[in-house]
């Protein structure tokens, strides 16, 4: 038993101290691949492949050899060694967490597990990744990689299709971390890049500033390679503006300038340049160019091609191509517009709701309104034809009152005038009676004066022979009244003259109408005023009759 334990605890000191000797030997090698790693790329790839993870055991050189896998995996384009650096990323980013003295790592492990969930299309994931690792690097204030991150967030706003001002804001901080590293070189790339982002905007003056300063400094530090680039910018810029011109000048400059180089770009640019400028034989000869050195399938290629085909006037072949490119449209943007199609769908048919509310609302008070004012008016108009009943009511009773009441009067007048007439003729006939003394002297006369009266007095009835009588005798009692009148108007007839003797005799219109038998006074009245008018007199008929008789009178005394 105790051979067994002897030689069981020397092969455990063997394990432990072969263990010992390997991981050693790995911690010098993934130090001085680290150290190599800033020089030749491929050849530090190589070194690396050749140490398996699983051989090594500590968590240090673990998290140190998945931090080297990730810097190397950018540069390599195998799809499955990117997934794979999904996973090993995940080793450094746990161990440098909580590790204060390897901040540095931890940032950096932290960019670079936002480049492999990226890799993978989970965009999200990987911003919150770059926040993280945002302020790390802030907080130990490493402004070559904060710039490396905000130019990783732009790129992931671009991918998440983020508002263009949000990525011009990450390419702003970038290109100035970058200057605070000292890196003006990639400062003034990112300008050329927030020069071009600021044409989607649209915000050119912004734009032409930042593709402008891009190019003053490439051209004063020589980097002919860099100013390609940023003048094929410049060249989108005048395109934005329809300067197609000023495009087309720059675009064979370049192509002069390097002539060396397959310049697709630039001709792709140049064929949609002379396709706006009507010269179409042109476009199509850089698009042909430019087409040899494509992907037939890449979106500028179908772009440019349907924009040559809609200026030539294929409007068929431009509408399929059109088509094609929609169809062909980034899955991931698609969803996004879907996305937001919906949002505002749903934000219209909430709108749409309130509206109808609102109008369904407007319609019930507007209903209201008109029901109490119909009932209102329907209240004013029955109150008023209920007060112009009453009125006429009220009007139709004071008539009959005043028809009444002058009825009554009438009759008391009538009374009176009857008692008055009774009264008159008494008188008369007792100068009658002084006359009848005379009638022995004219008895023919006097019989028929005698019997004219007693046929008044007797049937109640008025003739022209009794008129006439009555005439004489007023004429008689006033000084010759009637002939003065009948000589001074001979106008008027014998019925005026009698109907001016009953007046000089003092008789009421009451009476004379009686006398006439007319059906009211207005009758009198109405007489009085014609024979004004035929007698031509300026004064009332009364006036006239009452001064003649105190005229007489006066001469007679």
């Amino acid at each position: 038993m105790k051979g067994y334990r002897v030689i069981s605890i020397i092969f455990i000191m063997i394990c432990f101290l072969s263990g010992c000797k390997n991981s050693g030997h790995t911690g010098i090698i993934l130090r001085k691949t680290e150290a190599f790693c800033k020089g030749n790329i491929d050849s530090t790839r190589k070194v690396i492949s050749q140490i398996n993870i699983n051989d090594i055991r500590h968590k240090s050189q673990k998290a140190r050899y998945a931090l080297l896998y990730a810097r190397l995996i950018p540069y390599s384009s195998n799809g499955f060694e990117k997934i794979r650096r999904d996973s090993i990323i995940n080793i450094a980013v746990k161990y440098y967490r909580n590790k204060k003295k390897y901040k540095s790592n931890y940032a950096e492990s932290l960019y670079y597990q936002a480049h492999s969930k990226a890799d993978i299309m989970d965009y999200k994931q990987a911003l919150d990744a770059e926040k993280k690792a945002e302020i790390v690097a802030g907080e130990i204030k490493d402004y070559e990689l904060l710039a490396k991150i905000y130019e990783h967030m732009g790129a992931l706003h671009n991918r998440l299709l983020s508002e263009d001002s949000v990525r011009i804001e990450k390419y702003k901080k970038s290109a100035k971390a970058f200057l605070m590293a000292k890196e003006p070189d990639k400062a003034n790339l990112k300008y050329s890049v927030i020069g071009f982002y600021y044409l989607n905007v649209p915000d050119y003056d912004s734009a032409y500033a930042y593709i402008s300063k891009s190019i003053s400094y490439f051209k004063k530090t020589g980097n002919k390679e860099r100013l390609e680039g940023r003048y094929i910018i410049l060249m989108k810029y005048y395109e934005a503006k329809e300067n197609f011109e000023k495009e087309r000048v720059l675009g064979l400059k370049l192509l002069r300038d390097y002539p060396d180089k397959r310049n697709s770009e630039t001709k792709r640019l140049l064929a949609s340049t002379y396709a706006h400028l009507g010269k179409i034989d042109s476009a199509w000869i850089y698009y042909r160019e430019y087409d040899n050195f494509s992907s037939n399938k890449s979106r500028n290629n179908i772009k440019t091609l349907s924009e040559i085909e809609e200026l030539s006037g294929n409007y068929k072949k431009a509408m399929n191509l059109y088509k094609y490119l929609y169809t062909t449209t980034d899955t991931t943007y698609m969803r996004k517009q879907k996305i937001k199609a919906t949002t505002i769908e749903k934000k219209f048919d909430y709108q749409k709701l309130i509206a109808n509310e609102k109008v369904i609302a407007y319609k019930h008070h507007l209903r209201t309104y008109i029901l109490i004012s119909a009932s209102a008016i329907l209240f004013l108009i029955l109150m008023l034809v209920l007060n112009i009943s009453i009125t006429r009511k009220k009007r139709i009773i004071s008539e009959n009152a005043a028809c009444i009441e002058k009825l009554r009067s009438e009759s008391e007048e009538k009374d009176n005038t009857q008692q008055k007439l009774k009264t008159v003729l008494d008188k008369r006939f007792d100068k009658l009676d002084r006359l009848m003394e005379l009638s022995y002297r004219y008895k023919a006369f006097g019989t028929a004066f005698y019997e004219g009266f007693k046929n008044i007095v007797g049937n109640g009835k008025v003739d022209k022979k009794i008129l006439s009588d009555i005439c004489d005798a007023i004429n008689a009692k006033h000084h010759g009244i009637i002939d003065i009148i009948r000589q001074e108007h001979p106008e008027i007839n014998e019925d005026d003259i009698y109907f001016i003797s009953l007046l000089c005799n003092g008789f009421s219109s009451s009476t004379i109408c009686a006398f006439y038998e007319y059906k009211n006074t207005n009758m009198v009245y109405v007489r009085k005023s014609r024979l004004t008018h035929k007698m031509n007199l300026d004064i009332p008929l009364n006036t006239y009759i009452t001064e003649l008789m105190d005229q007489l009178a006066a001469e007679k005394a």
